[in-house]
């Protein structure tokens, strides 16, 4: 059995045509949203769980926040800035199986679309919505193929 947390980042400032929607930061209720998530996955005791986060600057900062609080470490991967349903579940095929729990940090619609793949449920992922998810796999090389359930989804 595996875990999988999918977290879309807090909410970012605007596009306002001075920077690159890359590097759009947390607005102050951004940073706020952050906190009340990472008092939610505090209360699920996890055990030093794998964090894979976007490195776009609204999921960096959502994730330093998360990781912060609860002295968890961290991984950026580029691919999950954008991704699509494809590259996500080819990035969870690669994560090292030492990981029996994920922190997904990444950004709509890949977000929700993965949570689709793998519920069959068609739910929002607003700004700081987190989704619990039960994979019925030994490995992540199986999670193209998992038996899933919802075990809850918040927001914040």
């Amino acid at each position: 059995m595996r875990v999988l947390y999918l977290l879309r980042h807090a909410r970012p400032m605007s596009p306002d045509g001075t920077r690159d929607d890359f590097d759009r930061p947390l607005t102050p209720e951004g940073r706020v949203q952050a906190t009340k998530v990472s008092n939610r996955l505090l209360a699920e005791r996890l055990s030093n769980p794998c964090v894979l986060s976007s490195p776009a600057t609204r999921a960096r900062e959502t994730t330093e926040i998360v990781i912060s609080a609860n002295d968890w470490s961290s991984n950026f991967e580029s691919r999950i800035y954008e991704a699509n349903l494809e590259t996500l579940i080819k990035l969870i095929a690669e994560i090292d199986d030492v990981c029996e729990v994920v922190i997904l940090i990444g950004h709509n619609p890949g977000i929700e679309s993965l949570l689709r793949y793998f519920t069959g449920e068609l739910r929002a992922m607003p700004t700081a919505g987190l989704a619990k998810i039960v994979l019925e796999i030994d490995s992540w090389r199986e999670g193209a193929n998992a038996n899933a359930r919802l075990e809850w989804i918040v927001s914040p």
